[in-house]
């Protein structure tokens, strides 16, 4: 019942309060609030580091869906939907990033594809010292984006991401690779 009530009334602290305090940037308070956070978030589900930022406005849904590693930040306006997120340490999310899971059915041309039910949850992992641009959109279907991979800004990723590569575009592609 504890565990209950705490969920509960973390939750409506989160979306009540702590998630319309100011962003990063704003002076003085902006860390303090994105810390503050983060720490809420990590006394709903210790999986979310008390060292990771959370700028204002990103919604996780349901918060035993993140995992967020030592050092990772999450953009203002940060959004995840319908996805088991996992990432690494030392993470950058830019500011709108949006990351989708499930899907819905559409095999039967006979029925609306609205009456064909959803896909549930898939999972995304992340890998260390990632960094994700500003505005981009990631269709989490059960693949990785590889350890220090860097993500364009406003890409659409469908797919993998293999270590150390440099994606952009719609769909994303890879320009280079980090290391090469």
């Amino acid at each position: 019942m504890f565990h209950l009530l705490k969920i509960v009334g973390g939750g409506i602290f989160y979306y009540a309060v702590a998630y319309f305090l100011p962003g990063d940037s704003f002076p003085v308070l902006g860390r303090f609030c994105s810390r503050l956070r983060a720490r809420v978030l990590h006394a709903l589900n210790p999986a979310v580091s008390k060292s990771a930022t959370v700028d204002r406005k990103a919604y996780v849904g349901r918060f035993d869906s993140l995992r967020l590693g030592a050092c990772s930040g999450l953009g203002a306006g940060f959004r995840m939907q319908n996805v088991v997120l996992s990432i690494g340490r030392d993470v950058m999310c830019a500011e709108g990033v949006l990351i989708l899971g499930g899907g819905h059915r559409h095999e039967s041309l006979e029925r609306p594809m609205r009456c064909q039910g959803s896909l549930g949850k898939t999972r995304l992992t992340i890998g260390d010292d990632v960094w994700i641009g500003a505005r981009a959109v990631i269709l989490a279907k059960d693949y990785a984006i590889g350890r220090g991979a860097i993500i364009g800004a406003g890409a659409v990723v469908t797919k993998a991401v293999p270590d150390y590569a440099v994606v952009a575009g719609n769909p994303a592609k890879i320009i280079k690779y980090r290391n090469r």
